[in-house]
């Protein structure tokens, strides 16, 4: 066996997990059992990465993957998702049968999910992980020519430059927790109900705490970015945007957001 087909099968029940996206999943198959398997992004880190890297040189620009030949030196190109899916899909199912001695019950569940689930929930699984796949990868830079290279900064350009680049990091961030907030970060939690109100300052101090774990543990905005702990100013500016304008609450107490569609 490969040396990622191994360390999936060294996977084992009852390890701890610091991020969600690591975390084993409870899936059901076609026939209504329930699977627990590994998170997408722990395939992604423990599988899916170094059999992606076994074949081509890999990179992300945006929410594009790209890849070329190995060690070509060619420009890399898009590669489209979905077809990725498909290639993870076919290597995972040749995955060879073990014995319990030879194989936790993460890679055994796996086999059997692929094998058991339907279509559109083994598709949306797999999705995810070709997802955390693509935020693992380094950022594709083209090397610059002679014609592209241009004149060094002064030290106030690059100040302003720098300022620049922090701001539209934490705006970024922010919008994304947002974001994230508004749609129960898509199921796991619920939504806010419409039309109830929210402490503006309370918001905004669970925002920074969470983007802040995140920041400590360097993980990356779905556009590929790095988060940045926004600024109190920074994060009203964007959610008065998603909002709509704080308000004042009842005999002029803390100010307040209306979650939106009442």
């Amino acid at each position: 066996m490969l040396p990622y087909e191994l360390a999936l099968a060294a996977l084992r029940d009852g390890r701890r997990y610091a991020k969600r996206a690591e975390q084993p999943v409870r899936l059901k198959t076609y026939s209504g059992a329930s699977l627990e398997i590994p998170g997408p992004l722990l395939l992604a880190e423990v599988y899916a990465l170094p059999w992606l890297r076994s074949g081509v040189d890999a990179y992300r620009s945006g929410s594009a993957l790209l890849t070329r030949p190995l060690e070509s030196g060619l420009k890399p190109l898009a590669l489209h998702q979905g077809a990725l899916s498909d290639e993870l899909l076919a290597a995972l199912q040749r995955l060879p049968e073990l014995a319990t001695t030879q194989a936790g019950r993460p890679y055994r569940n796996l086999r059997l999910y692929l094998t058991e689930a339907t279509p559109a929930a083994r598709t949306a699984y797999l999705a995810q992980v070709v997802a955390h796949l693509r935020r693992l990868l380094p950022v594709y830079r083209p090397p610059a020519s002679e014609e592209e290279r241009t004149p060094a900064k002064t030290d106030a350009e690059r100040k302003a430059a720098s300022r620049e680049r922090v701001r539209q990091a934490e705006e970024a961030s922010a919008r994304e927790w947002l974001k994230g907030f508004l749609t129960g970060w898509d199921g796991d939690v619920d939504t806010p109900a419409p039309g109830s109100r929210w402490i503006a300052s309370e918001l905004y101090e669970t925002a920074a705490e969470v983007i802040g774990d995140y920041v400590e543990d360097e993980e990356e905005r779905e556009d590929g970015g790095l988060y940045a702990v926004p600024r109190q100013r920074v994060f009203y500016a964007v959610a008065d945007e998603l909002l709509g304008a704080r308000r004042r609450g009842a005999k002029g107490s803390a100010m307040l957001y209306l979650i939106p569609g009442a």
